[in-house]
């Protein structure tokens, strides 16, 4: 079997390379404890190579769950693992042991984290490895899996939706406890989701919380906040909020970190794609020049890894290029200003012979 990339360390580091088990690995013997019970989330396979139930583990958990695994135990036959459930986090420990001929028993354990989330993403794991080994027992029934409850119907009964998400918006502030950041986050995905509601945080007082959301380094606050600011910056209402600079940067810092894992970089890079084709033409050009530059670096470093990450910096780079062309330069702006070329003569000088609203104010065109 291939090996698995993993995005996000245990600490919501830099990605790495999953080892696989093999063949040759054994899983420790069911514990003699007279106490020992197994976990009510355990399932148990027989007939097929311990293995071959690990690797199919790990293939599940990077490639049909959204999930990060922190750690990964072949003496053990551990593996531990963040997973997401609509942006509500959980962390889970899963273990394989050896019970008696060549029955094994696969167990789950919530280590913390959502309690929803937690057995919505057991069922996941669950109904996946029933796929692949039919002969499973304990399996839950595909109807079984349920989601946790949604803030988006609060704010639908908002005229405005100020109301519903302000508690919200106050959670995010609380920059020294981070649950308490994850649940605003979260809470907030529901209402970026939902077209009726997603209006209601494309407000100046909404993007000053978000970048304090995105100062975190928790993944439980820093993928739902990615994954919102993605939904966000789709919608026009929010071109002017995403004008400002300070947050174009904290973006772009939170794309270049090392400690950054894909399970973040990919939804900002895509963000900043998505924002800069809006807004570019609004932003100054030392702005557009800083960005620019810092987002060359980023491809070069960040651009081989994912294709999302590559398209969503690359789109960003190329709206930033198209209103450079389009804009005027700093020696035709003089030039206009001491009387020596006319306004209509230096417009003519740009590379496209058309300009945005913003940059014709620039020369004091109306």
């Amino acid at each position: 079997m291939p090996e698995y990339l993993e995005p996000i360390s245990d600490d919501g580091g830099s990605g790495r390379v999953i080892e696989n088990f093999t063949e040759s690995d054994r899983p420790p013997n069911k514990p003699t404890d007279p106490f020992f019970k197994y976990e009510p989330t355990t399932l148990h396979v027989s007939d097929v190579l311990p293995s071959m139930l690990g690797n199919t583990l790990l293939d599940i958990l990077c490639h049909d769950m959204v999930s990060s695994i922190s750690k990964v135990k072949r003496e053990k036959f551990l593996i531990k693992v963040d997973t997401f459930i609509k942006s509500v986090m959980c962390t889970m420990k899963i273990r394989i042991y050896f019970e008696e001929h060549t029955t094994h028993a696969i167990e789950f354990q919530r280590r913390c984290g959502d309690c929803m989330a937690f057995r919505s993403a057991y069922h996941q794991a669950a109904l996946h490895l029933k796929r692949h080994f039919p002969g499973i027992v304990n399996a839950p029934l595909d109807d079984e899996v349920s989601i946790p409850p949604s803030l988006a119907g609060n704010v639908e009964q908002d005229p405005v939706g100020e109301t519903a998400i302000s508690p919200y918006l106050d959670l995010a502030g609380y920059v020294e406890q981070p649950n308490l950041q994850a649940e605003s986050a979260t809470a907030l995905v529901d209402v970026a989701e939902n077209d009726g509601t997603v209006t209601s945080l494309c407000t100046l007082r909404a993007f000053a919380e978000f970048k304090k959301l995105l100062r975190a380094k928790q993944l439980e606050v820093a993928y739902p906040t990615a994954q919102m600011l993605l939904l966000i910056a789709r919608r026009p209402e929010a071109v002017p909020c995403f004008t400002d600079p300070e947050l174009l940067r904290n973006i772009l810092e939170k794309v270049r970190s090392a400690a950054t894992g894909a399970l973040v970089r990919e939804p900002l890079a895509e963000t900043l794609g998505s924002a800069l084709v809006r807004c570019a033409t609004r932003l100054p050009p030392e702005v557009c020049e800083d960005i620019a530059s810092s987002l060359t670096e980023a491809i070069e470093h960040f651009g081989s890894q994912s294709v999302r990450v590559h398209q969503g910096l690359q789109d960003a780079l190329n709206a930033l290029g198209a209103r450079s062309a389009s804009a005027p330069c700093a020696a035709d702006i003089a030039a206009v200003q001491r009387g020596t070329v006319s306004p209509a003569g230096a417009i003519s000088n740009t590379v496209q012979g058309s300009m945005p609203t913003d940059s014709a104010s620039a020369w004091g065109v109306s």
